[in-house]
């Protein structure tokens, strides 16, 4: 099939979902094999799972369904797709666990599966993906459960976001300061750890610790850090906020509800 036949394929495709009710990704896609960029995102009538013919899709490196309403589980015949870089199944439906196989994709850039409705815990294996780069790794906002694997204490993520889950217990491995992670977002989940101890990557440029149930003081080594967001509201710290470095230049609402904490930008100590 010449590559020309192939785009009028794909755009009669999507016409024929917007002139539909519903429509489900026909096994046929696998025989797309020349494909590079499979980017279906907003097609709110597309439905069922993925097939298995994916994993015909040799050449693929961008493979997005964002926006859809496909559901089901995310296949372990996915991690098949060796050549793809970028993988976004955001705002599905999406169920059941992460396949620990897409650990094993070569070449994963950035994994996007926030917004579905996956259960389970995070792969063990998602500490030792064998790519040269770890992933970003977005799954917030899912019903994600448990403790945080301690393999993930050996992984370096440029960006980690697991916010609006169900985790729990330490997940101060993820915040060492050998770590170079530039974005982290841990909120809206039952985090419980004392902060006073944590060392922190001076690379950090994003932190969101809010409505956990994190204890203790904040150190003061977040002075140093030149971070554009950072919230720690809805915890359990005390004690004063350190002076010095940006922590002032944010607002209150960023310190709020916690058991006692104090300074500016909050009342005086």
């Amino acid at each position: 099939m010449s590559a020309k036949i192939k785009t009028e394929y794909l755009q009669l495709l999507v016409q024929s979902w917007h002139q539909q009710r519903a429509t489900l990704i026909a096994e046929e896609i696998g025989d797309l094999r020349d494909l590079v960029i499979l980017d279906w995102s907003s097609l709110y009538r597309l439905r069922g799972t993925i097939p298995r013919s994916i994993p015909k899709l040799k050449n693929l490196e961008h493979l997005r369904f964002k926006l859809t309403e496909l559901s089901g589980s995310i296949p372990e015949y996915i991690s098949e797709l060796q050549n793809i870089t970028f993988l976004d199944l955001s705002f599905n439906r999406f169920n059941g666990s992460i396949p620990g196989s897409i650990s094993q994709m070569p070449k994963l850039e950035a994994i996007q599966l926030n917004s579905n409705k996956l259960t389970g815990s995070i792969p063990e294996s998602f500490g030792s993906f064998v790519g040269k780069v770890p992933p970003d790794l977005y799954l917030d906002n899912n019903r994600l459960s448990g403790k945080i694997p301690k393999s993930l204490s050996k992984t370096d993520f440029n960006t980690l976001s697991l916010s609006g889950n169900k985790f729990s217990g330490d997940a101060s491995m993820l915040l060492g300061h050998n770590k170079t992670t530039v974005r982290l977002d841990l909120s809206r989940n039952n985090f419980h750890f004392d902060l006073s101890k944590v060392n922190f990557a001076k690379s950090l440029v994003s932190l969101d610790l809010s409505h956990n149930r994190i204890f203790g003081e904040l150190p003061s080594v977040l002075t140093k850090l030149r971070p554009d967001h950072f919230n720690v509201s809805f915890n359990s710290l005390c004690g004063s906020i350190p002076q010095g470095g940006l922590l002032q230049s944010f607002e209150v609402y960023e310190f709020s509800n916690n058991l006692c904490l104090c300074g500016a930008p909050l009342k005086r100590c």
